[in-house]
């Protein structure tokens, strides 16, 4: 029987704007799932867990209108050593909600949410590659130092989650997407300096965005303004209470030199010498996860519990944390092992020919480009760590561990793609049909990097427009037209090689795949999410039986008894 009109018209509305539907849909689901995981049982502990200490002392001073703490001599606010925007976010939240566990972390399950939201952006744009927007954020909920940090009243979720929205907006097609990325990056660096050690990642990607439209030196002026200079400005406007208050009481002028003077105090206490704690770790030990940090312990205590052990441990997954190093040095090395060994040139004269090489070189440089960016950031993220003369703990890599799940995340959507990338679809004396531009080439757009594109020129204001596939789009958008015929799929080939304007849907592709990407990508996630659960009992806070947490326990200690103490 035949659908109503109003049925098929509405099925055919969603199915032409299906990649938008699924771009904006998939961020959304994320962030509601994030706020139903990290809001549950918000309120256990019922006490102060870790550095929550410092950081709600100054949010209830904040949140009773006490912004100068009266222990020190001179006008300072409470916790001066971090930026006040996250313990903004927590004394709002007291004084609406009550000082109660919930009220306090319910900001840090916001923002972790909202990371988990960004994520997916951020795969999508990336790799152009709605499975990346799928795999990311979903990799990046079964980490135990995402979860944790969503969960508690410290500042790490305050600075990682805006810098993941910076960088997907930084790679976004609209021109305000640069200012939307500059104040991210702002919001980042008002919730906890360590997002200074991005902001130069991030000064990259905007250079080489403008780069492309403009001179050298307005690209780098712009690069220097979105990078540097609007971050630096809302840094600035964070203070604005206290420098009301300061300016009400002595001035405009001494509000600017106290504040000055503030920044410089905050810094010199961020550089301090190396401090005796027993959980310092090294840096060159965080990815090994060797001596995580303990947040919360709690033992039977008489009362009928005297068998139960709840523990919060900021640990990380190894399935996403080494996974994605994995990914993105087979994706980083491929093409230059391939070079070397010859692999390419035995390719074409095994009679695949020099076009379907010339092909894989392009899709090397596609992932390459992509895997690469995912790189760099997480680079600079956790290598700027080492240079630091002070004490240092694990959960200081929560910087950079979203872009290992990003890295795992590109990866696993390499591998659901790359039936895909094996012919041309266009005779190959002519150019490619183009449906997106991805970041990495300056040499003209190129077929999308792995599914297929998140938006046609139709879709998105493109400030490089792609290649029509018509006539009369050509003419509407005034870009050239497809040249070519295209090809029908090759004999024995799947039907994922339909030209790129019609792209397979998703989970159509899923099941074409062959089966061992498939079963790859079903392993790989089984994995990470049953380590997760698995490890569950030791970053939960949750009580278990104290049996079950030394059985979840006795897989963390032999990474410290194998590399030795930090």
């Amino acid at each position: 029987m035949a659908l109503p009109a109003a049925a098929r018209s509405s099925w055919s509305w969603f199915w032409q704007r299906r990649d938008r539907v699924f771009a904006w849909s998939v961020p959304i689901l994320f962030f509601v799932v994030g706020l139903f995981v990290y809001g549950h049982d918000l309120g256990s502990p019922e006490i102060k867990v870790f550095d929550e200490v410092h950081y709600l002392k100054a949010s209830r001073a904040f949140s009773n209108g006490t912004l100068m703490n009266p222990d020190w001599g001179e006008p300072r606010p409470h916790n001066f050593e971090h930026p006040p925007l996250g313990k903004f976010w927590i004394a709002l939240s007291i004084h609406f909600l009550g000082d109660e566990p919930s009220s306090w972390r319910l900001p840090a399950v916001i923002y972790g949410a909202l990371g988990l939201a960004g994520m997916a952006v951020l795969g999508r744009r990336l790799f152009d590659s709605h499975w990346a927007g799928l795999f990311a954020p979903l990799l990046l909920l079964l980490d135990p130092m995402w979860f944790v940090h969503s969960r508690l009243a410290l500042l790490e979720v305050y600075v990682s989650a805006p810098m993941i929205w910076a960088f997907a907006f930084a790679l976004g097609e609209w021109r305000w997407d640069r200012w939307a990325a500059a104040v991210a990056a702002g919001i980042g660096l008002a919730g906890k300096f360590s997002a200074v050690f991005l902001l130069p990642a991030l000064f990259i990607l905007v250079f080489w965005r403008l780069v492309r439209h403009t001179s050298m030196m307005r690209a780098f002026a712009g690069g220097v303004l979105f990078a540097f200079g609007v971050p630096g400005l809302v840094y600035f406007v964070s203070h604005g209470p206290f420098l009301w208050e300061w300016a009400w009481q002595e001035g405009p002028l001494w509000a600017l030199q106290h504040w000055a003077w503030l920044f410089k105090e905050s810094l010199v206490w961020g550089a301090g010498g190396p401090q005796e704690h027993p959980e310092v770790t090294a840096p060159l030990y965080w990815i090994p996860m060797v001596r995580p940090t303990w947040y919360y312990v709690f033992w039977g205590d008489g009362k009928g519990l005297e068998q139960m052990v709840g523990l919060i441990y900021a640990i990380g997954n190894p399935v996403v944390w080494w996974g994605g190093l994995a990914f993105a040095f087979v994706v980083l090395t491929g093409p230059f092992l391939r070079t070397l060994t010859g692999l390419a040139r035995a390719d074409a004269v095994a009679g695949e020919g020099e076009e379907v090489v010339a092909r894989f070189r392009a899709d090397d440089r596609a992932r390459w480009g992509s895997m690469g960016v995912a790189m760099l950031i997480f680079v600079f993220g956790y290598a700027p760590n080492f240079l630091l003369d002070r004490t240092t703990f694990l959960y200081y890599f929560m910087l950079a561990t979203p872009y290992l799940a990003l890295m795992a995340g590109g990866g696993l959507a390499m591998l659901m793609g790359r039936a895909r990338k094996v012919e041309p679809v266009v005779d190959v004396e002519e150019r490619p049909v183009i449906v997106g531009h991805p970041l990495y080439t300056t040499e003209g757009p190129v077929e999308e990097g792995l599914l297929f594109s998140a938006g046609t020129p139709a879709d998105l204001e493109r400030e490089e427009p792609g290649w029509a596939e018509t006539a009369a789009e050509a003419e509407a958008w005034d870009v050239p037209p497809m040249a070519g015929p295209v090809q029908e799929a090759p004999a024995g080939r799947p039907a994922e090689y339909a030209p790129p304007g019609e792209p397979p849907w998703m989970l159509t592709l899923f099941w074409r795949s062959a089966w061992p990407e498939r079963i790859g990508v079903i392993l790989f996630l089984a994995a990470a999410f049953g380590l997760f659960w698995y490890w569950r009992p030791l970053f939960t806070g949750d009580l278990y039986v104290r049996e079950v947490v030394e059985e979840a326990w006795h897989l963390v200690p032999w990474l410290e008894r194998l590399l030795g103490p930090p």
